[in-house]
């Protein structure tokens, strides 16, 4: 997310966060935008409805990390590189925990004309988790940028995760066998978020009719 000015918190919320990066990104005005403000009513609700992801956040000043906002008034945390995408934490609103998504900008791996991707991202939450460590850990191994260049860590679960590199939708099949190989072994549910995620990557802003 670009920096930009500083919203106003409510002041409840400036002394319930301890962290600077944490306000300060929290009160990142892009956060923001078509939302209420953060000190109105309905902008403390979005706040209470993101405390979880926030009191992870409260651990992560040693670590580099970014917000957007998603639909459902949702606050994703994600890689602070924008060339790192693929996976992202939010809040399961019904479980009041945390759960890890996949999250990522098609548009940003493919070179393809032929396809027509918005410049929208695609979200779908993989796996809910209520142990924080267990979330702090796939965030500190998958969230760093790892090779430099254009990549992308895609969830099927905490344990099977693909890791691709460049404009990996233009290349399909190396794609499919690395994503195939990541759920070798693994739950017919992890098989089933595989298929459902290279089924996605095959047709996406393809004319199929």
């Amino acid at each position: 997310m670009m920096d930009g000015y500083q919203m106003e918190l409510p002041v409840s919320w400036e002394k319930k966060i301890k962290s600077k990066k944490l306000k300060k990104l929290t009160a990142n005005h892009a956060l923001w935008l078509g939302r209420p403000s953060p000190t109105s009513r309905e902008g403390r609700k979005i706040l209470e409805l993101n405390e979880p992801l926030f009191q992870y956040c409260e651990t992560l000043d040693d670590f580099d990390y970014a917000f957007e906002p998603t639909m459902g008034n949702l606050i994703e945390l994600l890689p602070a590189d924008v060339h790192r995408q693929g996976a992202g934490i939010s809040v399961d609103i019904l479980r009041s925990a945390l759960e890890v998504d996949i999250y990522f900008f098609p548009c940003d791996y493919s070179e393809d004309k032929k396809r027509k991707l918005p410049l929208m991202y695609v979200r779908v939450p993989i796996v809910t988790v209520g142990d924080t460590r267990l979330i702090d850990a796939f965030v500190r191994r998958y969230f760093n940028s790892g090779a430099p260049g254009k990549s992308a860590v895609i969830p099927f679960s905490l344990r099977c995760v693909a890791e691709l590199q460049g404009y990996f939708i233009d290349e399909y099949e190396a794609t499919e066998r690395i994503c195939r190989n990541a759920v070798m072994g693994g739950t017919e549910q992890e098989k089933r978020n595989c298929d459902q995620f290279l089924d996605f990557i095959r047709t996406a802003g393809l004319d199929t009719l």
